[in-house]
């Protein structure tokens, strides 16, 4: 990795006031309040310039005396040596008011309306040896946000429910802090907003209780690397849990969901690329890094694109056995596995990672007051690839973790 340095301070005030109110057949929940917060965060980072972090030498070779050029965690004295390529000190206030209110309606509706208006004021500098972006930057804006739910109880089995959501949020980085390329494109404070219906149930005389909800979602995410951007994303999908209790002491439970989300064009943020993304055969590629400054600019990327990093399904199917109170105490045992569809790189044509399904399993044993409990996870020690993170994720593949066992030993006094 890169060496990398964060520190940051955090003071908030908030008051409030709760009321009840009761209008005819109509009561409501409410409260009321104003917040203050204000934050402090330094980000200290370097991103392998060729000046501190490491040399060129074959991995082969073995490590020298003078493999690292220079830590930007020294201060050598006179000012000597090479610093931190970035060095961003951040501060950002939010200041604002909000209300919520929980109103139970005639014929078992009820209704959960909020808002807020925050101001927010926002500066950034960079002292960086290197900084990828305005060395400073300050803005301030003004936000209005809202939700509502609403929902009906039918008195028996089900229960619909209608949820809205306007949403903005800060583009924060690792330490809390706003890069001064995020102020300065104006993209520091970003508005989401989401739809969500749904119908939670209950059915057979209690024993089979779930939930099925379709959602549609757009917010955004910070990318990585030296000069962060904001993406755009859209988002839709549904959602299924199950969970039914066949005997006192049987039971399953099933979880579903698909999603697909899109991030929308263009996307000007950094990443890594392949040898193979510029016509470089990779084993004419040794030891360098291949790197773009504007994903839009790659091939069938100028507009929108399927962000297939996560998998578009994943389903999991567990069931758990509880022994009824036997002579030396109690036993039980849980096994469930879980699959998840294929996913791959953004690039066009990029590698593409094989679905796959991983098995996980554990029991217990009470005597008395000791307890005794093994968890398996991946017990058949499934081999499986998902894309790397972030900057890197059409650069590498990560193997998935193999089989892990546990076993704990506890006693209650």
């Amino acid at each position: 990795g890169f060496p990398a340095q964060y520190g940051a301070r955090a003071l908030e005030g908030r008051a409030s006031y709760a009321r009840n109110v009761t209008v005819g057949a109509v009561t409501a929940q409410t409260i009321v309040g104003v917040s203050n917060r204000d934050y402090r965060a330094r980000r200290r980072e370097s991103y392998n310039s060729g000046l501190i972090a490491y040399d060129r030498r074959d991995l082969s070779f073995g490590p020298t005396a003078t493999d690292m050029i220079d830590s930007p965690f020294d201060v050598e004295p006179g000012g000597i040596g090479v610093g931190w390529e970035n060095d961003i000190g951040s501060r950002w206030r939010q200041t604002g008011a909000f209300a919520t209110a929980d109103i139970s309606l005639p014929a078992r509706i009820n209704l959960v309306v909020g808002g807020r208006v925050d101001h927010y004021r926002v500066r950034s500098t960079d002292d960086g040896l290197l900084p990828y972006a305005p060395t400073a930057a300050r803005d301030s804006d003004d936000k209005a946000t809202w939700n509502a739910s609403l929902s009906w109880n039918s008195g028996g089995a089900v229960m619909p429910y209608l949820a809205l959501a306007k949403t903005s949020a800060l583009e924060l980085s690792q330490a809390g802090d706003l890069s001064t390329s995020v102020i300065a494109s104006d993209s520091w404070l970003s508005d989401g907003d989401l739809s969500e219906a749904g119908l939670k149930f209950q059915l057979l005389r209690g024993t089979l209780v779930g939930s099925l909800a379709a959602y549609r979602q757009t917010r955004t995410q910070l990318t990585g690397g030296p000069a962060p951007t904001v993406q755009g994303t859209r988002a839709k999908g549904a959602e299924l849990e199950l969970r039914y209790l066949a005997s006192k002491n049987l039971s399953f439970t099933f979880t579903g969901s698909t999603q697909r989300t899109t991030i929308k064009g263009p996307d000007n943020s950094f990443t890594y690329l392949p040898a193979y993304a510029v016509g470089v055969a990779p084993a004419l590629a040794y030891g360098g890094t291949y790197v773009t400054y504007s994903f839009a600019s790659l091939p069938g990327r100028s507009g929108d694109y399927d962000y297939s990093l996560i998998p578009h399904g994943v389903v999991s199917l567990y069931g758990a056995y509880t022994s009824p109170e036997l002579a030396f105490g109690r036993a039980g045992a849980t096994l469930g596995v879980t699959h998840a569809s294929h996913t791959s790189g953004t690039l066009q044509n990029a590698v593409r990672y094989p679905a796959y399904s991983l098995v996980n399993a554990s029991a217990f044993l009470e005597h008395g007051p000791w307890a005794a409990t093994i968890n398996v996870d991946n017990l058949f020690d499934k081999l499986y690839f998902t894309p790397d993170a972030d900057v890197f994720a059409n650069l590498g593949a990560t193997p998935g973790r193999g089989r892990e066992w546990r076993l704990s030993l506890k006693r209650t006094f």
